[in-house]
Parts: structure tokens; C-alpha cells; sequence
């Protein structure tokens, strides 16, 4: 049905529609998101290109590739929304063409764009692809480098070894260490479930060319770990790999702490929404082959169902017979280690699971594509032939993804009517929603309830491949239309009023605060330090001195003499749910400023700010063998809470 020519067009408006489409009309949201574009105006202001910053100081959290990136979009396009999310909806669009590519290698046209379109229009991806987000890039780089291996070790593609380890070498530079612990973990794992001796171990090692590959990633990675660790005197890695990492993991960094086994099942389902429901299914099959593998001995054969069934498929995609066992096993691998690592972490998002995206889209592809070709060989074989069973007269072999079906075709048909129906009633109850945004929205979710009662109808007549491909198309064009609806009116009825405010005093040189709330997306619009507290004595009178801490141990970071602030004004954002607090002290003197939604912003001339050290004064005097223990009672002491010098430097 779709040719090598028509599919990658196809991918291409996909793409272009769920990843880039208003892609510049929402503003900064929190989360994952809000550090990034922040830290990066700040860099690109300060001509920084080494070490990563914000809030006006040295910003410990993450490798420099993220800040690399935005920071060169900056450069291009000027400072806004759309450029600091550019980069991530075009390596989320090239993943997806990796994807297809490793699938079509491995059985042809139509399983490799089914895998193009589960994997653009899943959820959790476009969510993610959708913001500047870091887990976006670095789930990027490693899928790269994993469809790359599955090139070289199962579709025969050996000159694809290079990109296995740049993959990886920039997955280290976004994100550190993990992506080794998940390269290798898996790869492991997969020696363990193929059950592989030393002499397939060792084939496999040489197929991805060790000793070149490990040149390449330390040609890429040492020259910026050389030149961070002088201009931080060796402080970054000290703090990015002891602290950042290790205490992350064990959760001592983070105050988010959701120390749960089962944390990514649910992600899994609703990230991979509808596909998630073929998973099971999938996860069956790929079993089943690790099941043979160590179970089945040599001289057993299969039983005489599986054996006709394989004779079959065999004569009809020579592809899915010789690579889909390998495939299976290797992509289970990989999703089952990354599943359990991250569990073991008490810091959990969901979003940390994206880097197994591809080989989960891939194991859902291949058992869909190798369900669909076993269909149509037993459809023909009952044409020819009236010795079929009468299950095999059906048209559908005894297949996981075949069971799957019967009831995932007809629960997607009632999803998306009452789905539709939803929209429907919810277009009149929200009232704060812009009309276009209730028309959009409903657009949307009508396209997904008309193509999941279309592939029903489809599946009814047992035509597979068009009912399986209706649900990919419309699940694109429905999460396509409606998402943008979804970041527009989270933004503004969330973000959009304290982002009003702050934008107000951005050209001021006096104090900002936000009261309880910690969100650095303030720091995009403020282009100047925000100081972030959490109790009222953190506002000091204004003739008292501003920092009673001890002297550092070490000298303080370089700051450049400014001329004393004009503006004595101390500006404080603080949300209707902490007000009352606030106005509790009539000492502060307040008065109102402005008010957008939610939000208010007052000002004081008789207070200012508490300015505790810098994160490089408090991590140069840290005592280490407590900061790896929890005894601590604050959250992640690698985000800058307190504001820097607006003219610092490093």
C-alpha cells in the first residue's frame, strides 16, 4: 500500500503537524521545561559556551549538549519561545524517521511506517518533543544509537557502527552517565536472554567495533569535560557526577520523591496510548522467544499450528523470518532494564522511560506486521483450500496480537464516541476556554472517534493492514489537532498571569521574589536575578545587612563593580493561596502592584532580599560525606533558589 517513496512524505507532514504546529504560541511551562530556555538567554547574553548557568550563576544539573543546542537556535532565530524548542521537535522528527528506517530493514514498507506513526503520535513523545525538555534530547541520541546496533546486528547494516557511539557520546554530554549504564546494562541483558556463549558475545562485540567506537565517544566527550573541569577548577564534575547523580538516584537531591515500583506501568499505558494496549501482546511474543530459547531443545519441533504458520511467513517476508526473533528479544531487553533501573531510583518521572520508545514502538511493529501477514497467508490458503480450521476461516491466526484485537479494535470504537461526546459536553462547561480552542479541540477528538470506529468497521471485514493503519493515521491527525488546544489553555490558565507580572518589572535593577513557589520560567521573562524563598525572614530590613553568613573558605566568584541599584523597590509574586500569609506582616509595609488571575505582585521599599552563597560558595565549603546522606531537609541544592549578580561573571 505505501511505497518506500510515499512513507517518509507521509512521516514528514506528521512530524510537521504534531511537533511543530504552534509550536511558539504557548510560553514557558514549569517542569521539565523551565530551566533550559532560562539558562540558556542567560548564557548566550553572557557570550558562555562552557559552563552551563542560571539565575546568574553556575548552573551544576546537567552536561552542556541541551545548552549547546538552544543556545545555537538562539543564535539563529533570537530569543523565543519557538527556538528554544526547535531543536527538540526536529530530534524528535529525526528519531522517528531512525525508527522507520530500522524497521523497514527489518520487514518492509508498512511495518516501518506504522512504527514511524506509534512513535510520533505517542503521547508521552509528543508531550516531551513538544518543550524544550531534556529527557526530548536525550531520549533522541539513545534511541539513534539503538536503532543504529539493531542496523548493524540484525539487518546487516555494519557501516551504521558510527552512529551507535556518537548516539551515545551525545546522550553523555545531555545527560551524563546514565546512558552508559543503560547501553551497557542492556546489552547485557541481552546476552543473558538470548542465552549467548562466548563466541556470539564476542561476534556481537566485534560487529559494533569497540575499539574505534570508544575513540569516538572520548573524542566527543573529553575535550568539554577538560575545558568545564578548568574553568570550574575541577568544581562541575565534582558536584555533576558525585552529587547530581548518586544522590539523585538514591533521592537525596530531589525533594519529588516517588519511590514506587510501579511508577512506569501506568506510564507505559497512558504514554503509549492506544498502542499501549498492544504491548501485553508484544511483551507475550518476545517472552515466548526467550522461553524457546532456554526451554526448547534443538530436536524439538514446533507444534503443527506454529510450524505452518512460520512456513508461511516465511514465503512471504523473508525479512520478519530471519530477524524478528533477534529484534524481539534485544528491544525486550533494553525495555526491561531501563524499566528497572529507573524504578530503583527514588526520583521518578515518567518521562525518564522515553529512551526504551523505540525498541518498544519496534516490538509492537514487528508483532502487529508479523499478525497481519499471517492473516492474509491463511485468508489465501482458505481460498485454495477447504482443510482449514474454521479458526483459520476467520481469516485471524492464533496469534497474542490477534486475541489482543478482538478486544482492542471494539474498545477504541466506544473510546473515541464517547470521547467525542466528552468534547462535546466540555466545549460548553469550560468557560475560560477561547472559542477557537473548543472548536479545535472537538475537531480533534472527532477525527480519533470517526478513525477508531473506522478501523472497527475494518477489523469486522478482517481486513488487518487498512483497519491497523486507519488507527495510526487518525491517532496523528486527532493528537495533532487537539494538542496544541491542550499547551495553549494549560499555559494560559496556569503560567500566563505571573508571567504578565514578572515580564513588568523585567527592565528593573530592583529585587524580585517569589513567595512558596519555586518556577523558573520566571527567569526567561525577568532577564534578571529571582529570588526564590520560603520564609518570611528571608526579607531583611533594608538597613540590616543583606548576608550575615560566615566568609567563605574560598574566594567568592568574580563579580564586575556596578554602580549601587537606583531602584529600591523589592517586588514579591506570590499566588492567592499564600497571600494571606504575606499580608500577616504589616511590618513589611506592602502595597499592591498589579494582579493577573491567580497571581498578585507587591512591592516593598523597606525590605529587600536575604542573598545566601552561590552554589559555588556553598558546594566549594560542602561537606561531602553528609551531602550523600539525606539528613538534609531541603529539596535539590543544584537549582539556584537565590538570584546572582544580573551583570555576573564567571
Amino acid at each position: 500500500m505505501w511505497t518506500n517513496k510515499q512513507a517518509p512524505l507521509l512521516l514528514f507532514v506528521v512530524c510537521l503537524a504534531l511537533y511543530f504546529f504552534r509550536l511558539g504560541n504557548f510560553g514557558i511551562l514549569e517542569g521539565g521545561e523551565s530551566y533550559y530556555p532560562a539558562a540558556c538567554r542567560e548564557m548566550v547574553q553572557a557570550q558562555e559556551w562552557i559552563v552551563p548557568q542560571l539565575n546568574y550563576q553556575i548552573y551544576f544539573s546537567k552536561p552542556i549538549m541541551t545548552f549547546w543546542l538552544i543556545n545555537s537556535a538562539y543564535v539563529l532565530f533570537g530569543v523565543n519561545e519557538l527556538a528554544g524548542r526547535l531543536w527538540s521537535s526536529a530530534l524528535c522528527t529525526m528519531l522517528v524517521y531512525f525508527c522507520y528506517f530500522t524497521t523497514r530493514a527489518l520487514a518492509g514498507a508498512r511495518a516501518g511506517l506504522l512504527a514511524g506513526l506509534i512513535l510520533a503520535s505517542s503521547p508521552l513523545m509528543v508531550a516531551t518533543c513538544r518543550r524544550s525538555s531534556i529527557d526530548a534530547y536525550f531520549s533522541c541520541f539513545f534511541g539513534m544509537a539503538l536503532c543504529a546496533m539493531i542496523m548493524i546486528l540484525f539487518a546487516g547494516r555494519k557501516r551504521w557502527w558510527p552512529i551507535v557511539w556518537a548516539g551515545l557520546a551525545l546522550a553523555v554530554l545531555t545527560k551524563g552517565p546514565a546512558a552508559i549504564v543503560l547501553f551497557v546494562g542492556g546489552l547485557i541483558g541481552y546476552f543473558i536472554l538470548q542465552k549467548s556463549d562466548i563466541k556470539q558475545i564476542s561476534k556481537c562485540l566485534k560487529q559494533l567495533r569497540i575499539v574505534p567506537g570508544l575513540l569516538i565517544f572520548l573524542a566527543m566527550i573529553v575535550p568539554w569535560c577538560a575545558a568545564v573541569s578548568q574553568a570550574t577548577n575541577g568544581l562541575f564534575l565534582k558536584v555533576f557526577l558525585l552529587y547530581e547523580n548518586l544522590s539523585r538516584f538514591t533521592g537525596n537531591t530531589n525533594s519529588g520523591k516517588h519511590p514506587h515500583w510501579w511508577t512506569y506501568l501506568p506510564a507505559l499505558v497512558y504514554g503509549a496510548f492506544p498502542w499501549s494496549l498492544f504491548l501485553p501482546a508484544a511483551m507475550v511474543d518476545a517472552f515466548t522467544l526467550v522461553r524457546e530459547k532456554y526451554f526448547r531443545k534443538a530436536s524439538q519441533p514446533a507444534d503443527r499450528a506454529e510450524t505452518t504458520a512460520s512456513a508461511v511467513a516465511a514465503s512471504s517476508d523473508e525479512p520478519i523470518q530471519k530477524q524478528h526473533a533477534g529484534v524481539m528479544v534485544f528491544s525486550l531487553a533494553y525495555v526491561l532494564v531501563t524499566v528497572v533501573f529507573f524504578s530503583l531510583s527514588r526520583t521518578q518521572f515518567d518521562r525518564y522511560i522515553l529512551p526504551i520508545w523505540c525498541p518498544l514502538v519496534i516490538m509492537i511493529a514487528l508483532s502487529i506486521e508479523k499478525w497481519i501477514i499471517s492473516s492474509q497467508s491463511i485468508s489465501s490458503q482458505s481460498i485454495s483450500s477447504q482443510s482449514i480450521s474454521s479458526q483459520s476461516n476467520s481469516g485471524e491466526p492464533k496469534s497474542a496480537i490477534g486475541k489482543t484485537e478482538k478486544f482492542v479494535s471494539p474498545i477504541l470504537a466506544g473510546v473515541g464516541c464517547i470521547s467525542f461526546i466528552g468534547s462535546i459536553v466540555a466545549a460548553f462547561i469550560v468557560k475560560d476556554a477561547q472559542t477557537w480552542m473548543r472548536f479545535a479541540a472537538t475537531l480533534g477528538v472527532l477525527v480519533l472517534a470517526v478513525g477508531w470506529v473506522w478501523q472497527f468497521i475494518a477489523y469486522r471485514k478482517n481486513e488487518f493492514a487498512k483497519s491497523t493503519m486507519i488507527l495510526a493515521i487518525s491517532t496523528c491527525l486527532g493528537f495533532a489537532i487537539a494538542t496544541p488546544v491542550l499547551f495553549e489553555y494549560w499555559y494560559d490558565t496556569t503560567y500566563a498571569g505571573v508571567h504578565e507580572l514578572v515580564k513588568s518589572v523585567a527592565d528593573t535593577d530592583a529585587d524580585v521574589g517569589q513567595y512558596k513557589e519555586f518556577m523558573p520560567s520566571l527567569l526567561y521573562y525577568r532577564k534578571g536575578p529571582v529570588f526564590f524563598f520560603y520564609h518570611l525572614s528571608q526579607l531583611l530590613p533594608r538597613k540590616a545587612p543583606v548576608n550575615n553568613q560566615a566568609p567563605p573558605t574560598v574566594p567568592p566568584v568574580s563579580r564586575p563593580a556596578s554602580d549601587p541599584p537606583t531602584d529600591h523597590r523589592t517586588f514579591i509574586l506570590v499566588k492567592k493561596d499564600f497571600e494571606p500569609e504575606l499580608l500577616a506582616q504589616p511590618q513589611l509595609n506592602l502595597k499592591l502592584n498589579s494582579r493577573r488571575g491567580d497571581w498578585s505582585m507587591y512591592e516593598t521599599s523597606d525590605f529587600v532580599m536575604d542573598k545566601p552563597p552561590t552554589l559555588e560558595e556553598s558546594f566549594n565549603r560542602l561537606n561531602w560525606k553528609d551531602s550523600m546522606t539525606d539528613k538534609f531537609g531541603f529539596g535539590p541544592l543544584t537549582v539556584p533558589y537565590s538570584g546572582g549578580h544580573k551583570l555576573w561573571i564567571r
